[in-house]
């Protein structure tokens, strides 16, 4: 992924020390855990004069600064390689100032074998048990030391891992990604999570990101095992992971106008693709530690790569036709599907073309899952800035026009991707929200014109609530199983024709009781989803009406949701916002049962989204008696902190 290597990093240029140019955190910076500036544009600090002095001391002072964690690493590490000691950790306390590393305090108490175990990785002929290599006895070790893999690894590449590198992979791919998207369960003729895996090992940063991701993920877990000792472990790798995410978004924004010049996207599709994965996905960790300053920045940008996909590759097959490309609504209906087409050819090889079956490619699958994300956080973030979502206009050939599922049978092509499979709410409910944000701004628009006519919209929100409220009904009496719910992929838009019939690969599929737990988890959502759409619609039309017996009817039936059905945490997550229009239409008697649906929350740590919908809540139930109901909406409670604030 990375290109850039002509003069080193800037901050050894400013030390005057010899930088190794390996990107995106060169080994010197990396080894002393300092910021690296590793850019090919000069900062605007590098003048000669005074900036260029402030910019010296502070990274003199920052050199002191780190020097307890790299004698505290130094320590970890010497540990680890004693034969002696094959469970070694961390010292509570960080050494002081003067210590040396061999004047260390006694060894510490060695922690349970079964926590460290459970993330022990081993390589293939590691020999007996008794004896483990250093990195999968500390897991922060490896991602914090300085690489000496080969920097040019980023184009068809393997893979070089330690024993803790494939565990810290396996532990991405087995807990942190499931507990991001617990909804996504790949079938087998979609290959599964085999395209995660590709695309995590494609990148170098992509790569280095995980790791740290992981890393940092399994020091939670330990915090929740109540290992106290690993406090340490846990600001190394937090420290590391902040690092290698700033690289990573540098690395994107310096090659994000490159991929989105003029025929950029169309010549190097799959390196768009990558990159609008590596957006969102980092986006996506932001938003579950509660970090959402650069939420509308990575969002625009994502959402830019994915416009010129498909409004270029549309382009480009009408010119293949010798038509000139044509623009507007009428060339975007087939434009993901062509796109999807386009990808297919970057697949795995196969020694014979079936005539109704084609496993989809790691670029197929991928492009699909993040396009599903994309549009998701497109819709929510529309609610917050009372905007309509910028990819409105492909709603309708992505995702539907909001009708019940079982009415679109035989028209695969128009349902190219199915939600339920990934966030858990089914198209119909999110297109109703994103209905209503439109016709939110549709209002504003109006307003500000002097041109409002209220008569039609009343009418077009009746369209929207007719619908919903129908597919509500139906949502309510019907059995979880009934609910269309297979992998999410789509597949039949790629050539792979699952179809959710049964058939002999169900024996490949989740067992029985956990196939059913997760259709009955996705109808749940997507209840709450539909019942905040209904209450996001009476805002729209009959302002801030808190008393209402519509919107009370609506609060109840989503605390009733919330509260009285297992909804798992992980499951929890995906219903941030519903949530949080709930809680600030909600009466003061059921601000104990908003605040209950929180409390015991774990790991805190990675359900940011959630924590800061009650905040949002807190905010407006203090203000309860203040706000003007005719100018106060959805987009006002959101609007306090002074950034979107995208609860995905």
């Amino acid at each position: 992924m990375y290109m850039y290597r002509e003069g080193g990093c800037w901050t050894c240029r400013l030390r005057r020390k010899k930088c190794d140019r390996h990107g995106p955190v060169c080994r010197v910076c990396s080894a002393l855990l300092i910021t690296c500036h590793y850019t090919p544009e000069k900062p605007d600090w590098v003048d000669g004069g005074e900036r260029q002095r402030e910019m010296a001391e502070q990274l003199r002072q920052e050199v002191r600064d780190k020097a307890p964690y790299r004698r505290s690493l130094a320590y970890t590490k010497a540990i680890v390689h004693d034969e002696c000691m094959p469970y070694a950790t961390v010292p509570p306390g960080l050494p002081e100032a003067g210590a040396k590393a061999s004047d260390a305090a006694n060894p510490p108490t060695r922690p349970r074998r079964d926590a460290l175990e459970t993330f022990s990785g081993k390589s293939p002929g590691s020999g007996n048990g008794n004896t483990h290599p250093a990195s999968a006895r500390f897991p922060g070790v490896s991602s914090i030391a300085p690489s000496t893999s080969s920097p040019d690894r980023d184009v068809q590449r393997a893979p070089d891992w330690t024993g803790l590198d494939r565990g810290l992979i396996v532990c991405y791919l087995e807990f942190y990604f499931p507990f991001l998207f617990p909804f996504y369960q790949p079938s087998m003729l979609d290959r599964g999570r085999a395209w995660v895996v590709d695309f995590i090992t494609d990148s170098q940063a992509m790569e280095q990101t995980t790791l740290s991701l992981s890393s940092y993920f399994f020091s939670l877990a330990l915090e929740t095992a109540q290992e106290a000792a690993h406090e340490t472990c846990k600001q190394i790798a937090w420290e590391k992971l902040l690092n290698q995410i700033h690289g990573t978004f540098g690395l994107l924004r310096q090659e994000l106008p490159c991929v989105t010049a003029a025929d950029g996207v169309a010549e190097n599709l799959p390196r768009a693709v990558q990159i609008m994965g590596c957006i969102l996905l980092l986006q996506r960790f932001e938003t579950a530690v509660c970090s959402f300053e650069n939420c509308e920045a990575h969002l625009s940008a994502a959402t830019e790569l994915f416009r010129h996909a498909l409004d270029g590759t549309g382009a480009a097959a009408l010119d293949g036709t010798g038509t000139a490309a044509a623009s507007g609504p009428t060339a975007r209906p087939c434009s993901f599907a062509l796109t999807m087409r386009q990808l297919r050819g970057h697949g795995p090889p196969w020694p014979r073309q079936y005539p109704t079956f084609q496993a989809p490619s790691s670029e197929q699958m991928a492009f699909r899952f993040f396009s599903a994300l994309l549009l998701v956080d497109d819709i929510v973030a529309s609610t917050a800035l009372g905007e309509e979502p910028k990819l409105h206009q492909y709603h309708a050939s992505i995702l539907g026009d909001g009708q019940w599922p079982a009415d679109r049978d035989g028209e695969d092509e128009a349902y190219t991707i199915r939600l339920e499979g990934i966030v858990g709410c089914q198209n119909w409910a999110m297109v109703a929200v994103a209905k209503v944000s439109a016709l939110d701004a549709w209002k504003k628009r109006r307003r500000a014109a002097g041109d409002l006519d209220v008569m039609e919209l009343v009418l077009r929100a009746a369209a929207i609530k007719g619908t919903l409220v129908a597919n509500l009904t139906r949502a309510e009496v019907a059995p979880p199983l009934a609910v269309p719910f297979s992998a999410g992929t789509g597949s039949s838009s790629s050539g792979s024709g699952s179809s959710g019939r049964s058939s002999a690969w169900d024996i490949f599929t989740p067992c029985n009781g956990q196939a059913s737990a997760l259709a009955e988890q996705s109808l749940l959502v997507t209840r709450i989803w539909a019942h905040a759409a209904a209450l996001y619609l009476s805002v729209v039309v009959s302002g801030w009406q808190p008393a209402s017996a519509e919107v009370r009817h609506h609060v109840a039936c989503v605390l009733e949701l919330l509260t009285q059905r297992a909804l798992s945490w992980a499951a929890l997550r995906t219903v941030a916002w519903p949530f949080c229009v709930a809680g600030c239409l909600a009466a003061h008697t059921q601000e104990p049962l908003m605040r209950s649906v929180v409390e015991g929350l774990r790991p805190p740590g990675l359900l940011g989204p959630v924590q800061k919908a009650l905040q949002i809540m807190e905010a407006v139930w203090r203000s309860r008696d203040l706000l003007d109901s005719t100018t106060w909406d959805l987009a006002a409670c959101f609007r306090g902190p002074g950034h979107l604030v995208l609860l995905v």
